[in-house]
């Protein structure tokens, strides 16, 4: 089910930040999801891999506005 459900109000106007935000609640839902069934020790490694190659996108592409 998830944590977060993704709604305007997080809108920051910008179509592709807001799909980049999005994208952060998905990885969010998904560790609380593997927490959830107490998968988080696989999932954790695979979710900071994650996090650190979509943070490095996301504040390069940030720079660009």
């Amino acid at each position: 089910m998830g944590l977060i459900t993704w709604d305007q109000i997080f809108s920051v106007k910008v179509v592709l930040i807001d799909q980049q935000h999005q994208m952060l609640v998905q990885m969010i839902n998904d560790l609380y999801d593997a927490m959830v069934t107490g998968e988080e020790n696989d999932a954790i490694g695979k979710l900071i891999d994650r996090l650190h190659t979509y943070a490095a996108m996301h504040f390069a592409r940030g720079a660009l506005f």
